[in-house]
């Protein structure tokens, strides 16, 4: 209800109780026999009517005052936090999972914690034509019952759009506004402050809202009123009681204390309210330097991530140039080779680092998926301690291998993410060891819940209690001056727990003392497992490769098929047709989709099919995903194997979703991808030996 319909209301309850106290006033002295009021005496009463009228409305609106500069006090200060935070760079085409939006969301949401008076802060913005939307509004919690309920309490999107009124659209120009007339939305209603958010050169680029419950407002406003107007009563019946009894003037004396009770219940109503404000403050004051904290985790980690990547990058593009100046430096063919192991091994450096930040922010997503598998656990153990023999070599560090007792010949694990795991383990020790040895010891453990324990055992620099409180948060190494002295990401051994505990187990230090060593131990759930299923693993080396497939690396392999190759990229052009031709294949560039569909209908058509075709999935004119389905639609039954950058595994379900039999992520790795075409296109055909 309007604030003016409740004065309305206040002033008709006024005159009513005005005309019964004098009427009262005049029954009393009749049956008194004090005859009646005169006229003078009677305009007195209406006056000091009058004068009560007037104090009841000013005391209305200095409540309405002391509510308001409240309320308008929170703004500016919630503006300029989200403002610190980078509110700048949010936009109506902002994604929802966009970092800084997220973070300015938690701060909404904490300060709406932290001070319960407030329904809701958010930020409006406006567009080229002049239209008003939502920026970062929260979830909000209404009712205060711990729980987001249904559309009302939900985040609303970033760039929906907003029947402002003239108020908002004005504080666009530069000036704040408080709008404390109640007005109704689809969230309720509300009186609410506003305040422009300025950018670096003093313009307007957003507005902060803060809204007030519109019902606590208007009664709060009242309860002034109604608290003032008994006091005017209670003066308006002592100056009347003085032409009555004494009944009267102690009724009217009882009413004073209670009122006075009133005020005093009030003040300590104010005290408390105090108290609850510097709370507020502190909570406050702590978010701030949390944020702060954050803010320069974040930059450190940047700083790092730039150096990891631009010190590879360095490597590749100055030996690039290097190998492009040899012909005219008469550079020998030992030292071209050199040059191009350096350039592939700081290509592989910087691909690690990419696919460590794509397995973070796939775990951080929930995207990460396990499976389970039967895994020959001491093939597994035994491959991976042989791939990093030769790092440990080439830093005279002794890498040892021990399986205690008896072990399981198979577990049921994801053999993918548990070799990730020990191979990050494996990588860590070797990197922080300069000298001594890296040990690991595997054990199996049964039990109602059997599982194997790794544990790898290093005699490198070692850490204090503080650095391995901080070994497993993202982007963080031992200290800063690792970074720096050793290098990479901080990411390894993060992902390597978040995958272990996705495993069903767990990594964590068993012991570390600097300039000593670290214990590290990985343990993981093995399934069921049958006493007659252990073995003496120290007595059984099994087979590198229980599989049959062909060996795509054999100098006696050559490839005789004919292969369609749809790529735009003039690079990638030429090595993918380089690799394949160098293995014999007759290899058709096509360079985008369109083109590529076209020319395989007609060479099926005309007799002379190709035995697969590569598909890259980013292509102008028609994309892969495009003109695989096109061909699938016109009854093209031949192998189709999808290449494209994103590794995601979604991304190789959307490539099977659209027909492709097969998926190559790039960059391409040679081996495997001429595996996964010689086990599409007939490989028994394609085979041949060079002695044939």
């Amino acid at each position: 209800m309007p604030i003016s319909s409740l004065q309305q209301l206040d002033y008709i309850a006024f005159v009513i109780a005005g005309m019964l106290v004098y009427l009262a006033a005049q029954r009393l002295l009749r049956r008194k026999n004090a005859g009646s009021l005169s006229p003078p005496t009677a305009l007195m009463i209406m006056s000091l009517f009058a004068a009560g009228w007037w104090w009841v409305d000013a005391a209305g609106n200095n409540e309405r005052s002391r509510l308001r500069r409240m309320v308008e006090g929170l703004a500016p200060t919630y503006a300029q936090e989200l403002h610190r935070l980078g509110h700048e760079r949010i936009t109506p085409d902002t994604p929802g999972d966009d970092p800084t939006y997220l973070d300015l969301i938690e701060a909404e949401i904490l300060w709406q914690r932290v001070n319960p008076a407030v329904a809701d802060i958010y930020t409006f913005g406006q567009k080229t034509d002049g239209a008003i939307v939502l920026l970062v509004d929260s979830e909000t919690d209404y009712n205060h019952d711990g729980e987001i309920d249904g559309d009302r309490e939900s985040r609303t999107a970033i760039g929906e759009p907003y029947d402002a009124d003239d108020t908002l659209r004005k504080v666009f120009n530069g000036t704040a506004a408080f709008d404390d007339q109640p007005y109704q939305d689809r969230w309720g209603v509300w009186v609410t402050a506003y305040v422009p958010m300025l950018d670096s050169n003093g313009r307007v680029y957003a507005v902060l809202g803060v809204d007030y419950p519109a019902g606590e407002w208007i009664a709060a406003i009242q309860r002034v009123r109604m608290t003032v107007m008994g006091q005017i009563g209670f003066i308006q019946l002592l100056i009347g009681s003085t032409a009555v009894v004494v009944t009267m003037l102690r009724a009217q004396l009882a009413e004073r204390s209670r009122n006075e009770q009133q005020l005093q219940e009030r003040r300590v109503q104010l005290e408390e309210a105090n108290r609850k404000l510097e709370v507020q403050r502190a909570d406050l004051d702590l978010a701030r330097r949390q944020a702060l904290a954050a803010a320069d985790a974040k930059s450190q980690f940047l700083a790092n991530m730039s150096h990891e990547i631009r010190t590879p990058m360095t490597a590749i593009l100055g030996f690039a140039d290097e190998l492009v100046e040899a012909e005219s430096h008469q550079t020998s063919p030992q030292d071209r080779l050199d040059l191009i192991h350096t350039i592939k091994r700081n290509g592989d450096h910087l691909l690690q680092i990419i696919n460590d930040i794509l397995d973070l922010s796939k775990i951080e997503a929930g995207h990460m998926t396990v499976e389970t598998l039967q895994t020959s656990l001491i093939e597994l153990i035994n491959d991976s301690v042989d791939m990093l023999r030769s790092r440990a070599q080439a830093k005279g560090v002794a890498l040892t291998l021990e399986f205690t007792g008896l072990v399981p010949a198979r577990i049921e694990t994801d053999p993918t993410r548990l070799r990730q795991v020990l191979m990050n383990l494996l990588s860590n020790s070797i990197k922080f060891t300069e000298r001594g040895h890296v040990a690991i010891s595997v054990a199996f453990r049964d039990g109602a819940a059997p599982q194997i324990e790794i544990d790898v055992v290093d005699t490198g620099i070692g850490m204090s209690t503080a650095q391995a409180s901080r070994l497993f948060k993202p982007f963080t190494q031992a200290d800063s001056s690792m970074a720096r002295r050793f290098g990479g990401t901080g990411l390894g051994l993060t992902i390597s727990r978040r995958l272990a505990r996705m495993l069903g187990g767990d990594l964590f230090i068993v012991r570390s003392e600097p300039g000593v060593g670290t214990r590290f131990r990985a343990i993981f759930p093995t399934g069921f497992i049958a006493r007659e299923s252990l073995i003496d693993a120290t007595a059984t080396r099994q087979s590198a490769s229980s599989g049959t497939a062909i060996d795509a690396t054999q100098s006696t392999v050559s490839l005789k098929l004919r292969i369609l190759l749809a790529e735009d990229g003039p690079d990638n052009q030429k090595l993918i047709s380089m690799v394949l031709r160098k293995l014999g294949a007759e290899v058709v560039i096509a360079e985008n989709g369109e083109i590529a569909s076209e020319t395989a209908l007609k060479a099926e058509r005309d007799g002379n099919a190709f035995d697969v075709i590569l598909m890259d999935m980013q292509m102008p004119v028609l994309d892969g995903y495009q003109a695989t389905r096109k061909l699938r639609a016109r009854g093209y039954a031949r192998p189709i194997i999808a290449l494209t950058a994103h590794a995601m595994a979604a991304d190789r379900q959307k490539c099977l979703d659209a027909g492709c039999d097969d998926y190559a992520s790039k960059p391409i790795d040679r081996k495997k991808l001429v595996a996964t075409i010689l086990n599409h296109a007939r490989p028994a055909d394609a085979l041949s030996s060079a002695s044939a």
